[in-house]
């Protein structure tokens, strides 16, 4: 399903809202298998200090798993919050050059990042005001800006654009864990078995270690709002002549009864 990230970028704090939806889970890649310390002899160690006898052989994944009908080892990425961290605005002027746009720009910055690899790309959805929208996807953990822009209506070149200028805030967390069984092989039996299957929550409990990982995914979303064009005609006088949600109406006879 993959998860999906849809923000409002509004006005003010109370006009703005993101909304994440959906769940990434995928086979343990070896990077997680180190991330959850279950590197090295640790994943022994811990079936050990569950079961009591150090196994011979154990497998994340693998032929145990389809003969006896055992879940592999998998890791799940779920969305833990969501939040609008803050609102700013400061009012910009700047003249119009050619190809007379406004942009709206979105950077990703992640902590920490490393160890973890999702299945499928995040995607966003982020609407601002004036018809501003930005819609893309990226790989889990990538730090990078992404923008669009969007014609100014009855601009040209030498006119100046008014707007506040918007700096939205949101801080996303993410929780990773570990499900799934682990096929534990003793080779001349254990309790009866040769052949065990066993919870990779339980054997990481019974070893100590938190089956667990927290992400944060921080978004600056960055556009204009309440934008105007204004035009300064012969001696200076400035004139509003177009802009968002601006829009002249036809030109009707004056009747006089």
């Amino acid at each position: 399903m993959g998860i999906e990230l849809s923000i409002v970028a509004g006005l003010c704090y109370a006009s703005s809202s993101v909304n994440a939806t959906g769940v990434d889970r995928h086979a343990t890649s070896p990077e997680e298998v180190e991330l959850f310390g279950l590197g090295g002899d640790a994943l022994a160690e811990a079936v050990a200090a569950c079961l009591g006898r150090a196994p011979d052989r154990v497998q994340l994944d693998g032929l145990l798993h389809g003969t006896h009908g055992w879940t592999p080892v998998a890791t799940t990425i779920r969305v833990a919050s969501a939040s609008v961290t803050g609102v700013g605005s400061e009012p910009v002027a700047r003249p119009i050059g050619e190809g007379a746009t406004m942009t709206a720009t979105t950077a990703h910055l992640w902590s920490p990042i490393g160890g973890m690899v999702a299945a499928e790309a995040l995607r966003y959805d982020i609407e601002a005001p004036d018809g501003q929208r930005l819609t893309y996807e990226h790989h889990w953990g990538a730090d990078t800006v992404e923008s669009a822009t969007v014609p100014l209506a009855g601009a040209a070149p030498g006119d100046e654009l008014l707007a506040l200028r918007m700096d939205l805030g949101v801080r996303v967390v993410y929780d990773a864990y570990l499900s799934g069984d682990v096929a534990v092989v003793f080779r001349d039996g254990h309790e009866g078995h040769r052949v065990w299957g066993v919870d990779i929550g339980t054997i990481m409990a019974a070893g100590a270690l938190p089956n667990g990982r927290n992400f944060a995914e921080n978004l600056s979303v960055r556009y204009l709002a309440g934008a105007r064009v204004v035009h300064a005609g012969p001696g200076g006088t400035l004139s509003t002549v177009g802009g968002p949600g601006i829009r002249a109406g036809e030109d009707l006879a004056l009747v006089n009864a």
